[in-house]
């Protein structure tokens, strides 16, 4: 009955992410980058420059989700944004595996083929997936390439589970939860020779993986390593935790169940459940983390839910005691939908109307989300006009089309700003190019201080305010130009 009833709801959000993958908004801060690092490969550039040069763009994104986008953009078109929908199509091919690996793994853990739907189902419909579920991120696919190495090692294909989790590293440099379920598994099984065995190969595949991408790419390792960010926040783990089981609480509360069962017979999934969580959890002291860090606890929640659920009705033995269990479990589902408002669950004609105008706009409502920022008329059109190199913190402005006298450089302030902190950046050609006024206007859209840190250094601001001035009463987004540079506007 649970299926049954979800069936829609799944049917409707599928459709969503697929009518998102054309739209023109963006729904997160790091896809338009993203997609601007895997356009440098279909134009033949490299994507790991040495940042400590103009443009000053590190990428510190492995390769695998950057080919991936490259190769499937030649069916859109060959600009920034057709890249952006290419890695939007890869997000979702790697969302809907996410979810049938939930499914065999959760069926490999003796639950029923109702149940083990029903736990995929739970993943797919998690507000955490708006819009992460759709938007072109590594991490879906990243976890894609673990859970399919966690099924081959639970079908004992223990080699193509080595290359599967050395795969999901190099499409996310932190995820190893997966190989260290694998070795826990196999320690508290009493193999620990097994454990250290694919441990010590897969580490070596890794070693020998960075390796030949530092001869291929000069500046992998100074970007995927040297370009992470320096600046930890402490509270942003117990944070995001809350977050996440605040939204998701009907797969969380079903997986404490299924994770005291597992614990018990030491099972694989039990391991995956810890060693996500904790891989999770100091992921999460980076700064500039998010919500999104927690998709591999939630998929291994999803995998014990399932169990759970068959615990669930297997228990009561009446007929009318295991639908009542049924209609409870249908209803906490939809709740979490409703509290979490993705997709709105007040049925009704005019509910179906507007959201099947909202479906055919691709302009549904998302969870964790960031749109294209609404501009302001005015700015665009003084931005129309600037000719030269056009300085911005933001990187949708990379997808727009450009004329051949405008160049685009993104500043990167999030990883700029704690490198230069550690004395890992050297500020001087920037400084120097900002004194002289080689560049025509900075655009910006955002706050110059996020999370108790200023994005700017003093030394850039005061050289900053000695060479430009913003024009007043436009925006967002603020357009700073030189003072040498004509202004209808005043000085602020």
């Amino acid at each position: 009955m649970a299926i049954a009833a979800l069936l829609p709801v799944l049917a409707y959000r599928i459709a969503g992410w697929i009518v998102r993958i054309w739209s023109k908004q963006l729904w997160d801060y790091g896809p338009a980058q993203d997609a601007w690092s895997a356009y440098q490969l279909v134009i033949g550039r490299t994507p790991y420059p040495d940042f400590r040069n103009p443009p000053y763009f590190p990428n510190n994104r492995p390769p695998v989700s950057l080919y991936l986008a490259s190769v499937v953009s030649k069916i859109f078109e060959r600009t920034p944004m057709g890249t952006l929908e290419a890695g939007r199509l890869v997000t979702i091919c790697a969302t809907m595996g996410v979810c049938g690996f939930i499914f065999l793994l959760a069926r490999r853990h003796n639950a029923s083929y109702g149940a083990a739907l029903l736990g995929a189902f739970m993943f797919a419909l998690s507000p955490l997936l708006e819009p992460f579920g759709f938007e072109f991120r590594t991490d879906m696919l990243a976890l894609a390439f673990e859970l399919a190495a966690l099924y081959l090692f639970s079908r004992a294909v223990e080699w193509g589970a080595v290359a599967a989790f050395s795969a999901a590293f190099f499409t996310k440099q932190n995820q190893i939860a997966g190989i260290a379920a694998v070795a826990l598994f196999c320690w508290l099984g009493a193999k620990p020779r097994r454990a250290v065995k694919l441990v010590a190969v897969w580490l070596l595949s890794v070693l020998f993986g960075v390796f030949a991408l530092q001869l291929i790419f000069p500046y992998y390792l100074l970007n995927c390593f040297g370009g992470l960010s320096g600046w930890y926040d402490a509270a942003a783990p117990l944070e995001f935790l809350w977050l996440t089981g605040e939204y998701n609480f009907a797969i969380f509360a079903l997986a404490a169940v299924g994770l005291v069962r597992a614990l018990r017979g030491k099972e694989l999934s039990a391991c995956f459940f810890l060693t996500a969580l904790s891989q999770d959890l100091i992921s999460c002291l980076r700064w500039g983390s998010n919500v999104y860090y927690y998709l591999p606890v939630l998929a291994a929640a999803a995998i014990l839910a399932a169990e759970a659920v068959d615990l669930l009705l297997r228990y009561p033995r009446e007929k009318l005691d295991k639908c009542l269990a049924a209609t409870a479990l249908t209803l906490a589902l939809f709740f979490q939908l409703r509290v979490s408002d993705v997709p709105r669950t007040q049925f009704g004609l005019k509910y179906v109307v507007s959201s099947l105008a909202d479906l055919s706009r691709g302009s549904l409502p998302c969870c964790f989300a960031r749109r294209a920022p609404a501009w302001d008329p005015e700015a665009l059109r003084r931005l129309s006009q600037l000719r030269g190199t056009i300085a911005t913190d933001d990187p949708y402005l990379l997808l727009e089309p450009e004329p051949d006298n405008r160049q685009i450089m993104f500043l990167e302030f999030y990883l700029l700003s704690p490198l230069h902190a550690h004395k890992l950046f050297d500020d001087r050609p920037l400084l120097r190019e900002i004194a002289e006024r080689k560049i025509a206007a900075f655009v910006l859209e955002r706050a110059i201080r996020y999370r108790n840190h200023d994005l700017w250094w003093p030394e850039l601001r005061r050289t900053m305010a000695a060479n430009y001035h913003m024009i007043r009463g436009i925006g967002p987004p603020y357009i700073m130009i030189p003072d040498t540079a004509p202004s209808n506007g005043n000085r602020q």
